[in-house]
């Protein structure tokens, strides 16, 4: 009889007796009708059965997904999770999982379709957005990487990394208005946030609004900046002398710099320019060969010149200058 009571709690709401009965009533009343509590018990333990048994398969599913997204497979991979959902329509590893299959595929409308609606179960969703957003935006594909910031942003307003993606794809693609935006949404939510008003500041730069630029530089002197955050001051302040062609200036500012790391190789080319621009050639060319040796792809500079013979920078002519 004892054992009949130990599960009285875990009998349906819809059989359960009124909390205002007696308990010696409600005893009763279950000692008198053991089959109907054994049959419900035994409903219960079917449905347990059959969910358990769904959840087993559909793991093993989302195992044979992965391992087809891995290999390559994306339709195959596609067809096992849609029958993923077709079993559980608001599975998040499936919705998840279909998401990234189909960023692999580049289908990136569908894949963001995807990972919006896996974003109502799973809150780190924006994060995993920010880094695919990220990794397009180091294969210079800034046009849909801010597709994939602007979504992380979209489903939380307070991601700052994902404002910091916009602003940045923004500037790429010369959007100066819309960067100078999402900088404001950032000093809105953080007036002293250093990160963004250096990011206003090379807007301010770009659009040659020159004043203003240096009304923030002034600001930033007077705070204890790291060492990222000094660089990155260091190197718009370099380009404020380059806008206003004060080249020697430029040249004089940055010196001391590049010569305690000669791997900062934002100033090197900033250098780069000024010499350029003076029409000291060979300097400018030396400057750009100390990029290269750090890092030979650097874009920037390799946009800057157009030489006969880049294979071997220190014997080249110039041809063109393009700046």
């Amino acid at each position: 009889m004892k054992k009949h009571l130990i599960f009285i709690s875990n009998v349906n709401k819809h059989h359960q007796y009124s909390l205002n009965k007696p308990n010696w009533l409600i005893r009763q009343d279950y000692l008198n009708r053991p089959s109907i509590f054994i049959s419900q018990l035994m409903k219960q333990e079917k449905k347990r059965m059959k969910y358990q048994q769904k959840q087993v398969k559909i793991k093993e599913y989302i195992k044979q997904g992965k391992l087809q997204t891995q290999i390559g497979n994306y339709t195959q991979a596609i067809q096992v999770y849609n029958q993923i959902l077709s079993i559980d329509e608001n599975n998040p590893i499936a919705m998840g999982e279909l998401g990234y299959t189909l960023y692999c595929m580049e289908d990136h409308m569908q894949a963001l379709t995807q990972f919006t609606k896996c974003s109502q179960f799973i809150s780190i969703i924006p994060k995993f957005l920010n880094k695919l957003g990220e990794e397009l935006y180091s294969e210079y594909k800034y046009n849909t990487a801010k597709l994939y910031y602007l979504t992380a942003y979209q489903i939380d307003k307070g991601f700052k990394n994902s404002i910091f993606g916009l602003i940045d794809t923004c500037l790429k693609l010369e959007e100066y208005d819309q960067s100078l935006q999402y900088c404001q949404i950032l000093l809105e939510m953080d007036p002293n946030c250093i990160e963004a008003n250096l990011r206003k500041m090379k807007v301010k730069i770009l659009t040659n609004k020159i004043e203003e630029a240096e009304e923030i530089a002034k600001q930033l002197d007077e705070i204890q900046l790291d060492y990222q955050a000094q660089y990155q001051l260091i190197d718009l302040k370099g380009l404020i002398l380059l806008k206003k062609q004060q080249y020697l200036d430029c040249i004089n500012y940055l010196k001391d710099f590049i010569d305690e790391d000669k791997y900062i190789i934002k100033l090197i080319f900033t250098t780069a320019k000024c010499y350029y621009k003076l029409k000291r050639y060979e300097e400018a060319l030396n400057h750009l060969e100390m990029v290269f040796d750090v890092y030979q792809n650097y874009y920037p500079a390799l946009q800057l010149q157009n030489i006969d013979s880049y294979q071997q920078i220190k014997g080249c002519r110039i041809n063109k200058i393009k700046y």
